[in-house]
């Protein structure tokens, strides 16, 4: 379940380049 997370969120942060300030901290946290 993490894996397709995490894929997500980078597939997320790929496409949304300006919203990895937003996602990295909550990725910081689940990690």
């Amino acid at each position: 379940v993490e894996g397709t997370v995490t894929k997500k969120l980078v597939r997320l942060g790929m496409l949304t380049p300006s919203s990895n300030t937003v996602l990295e901290p909550i990725t910081s946290e689940i990690i």
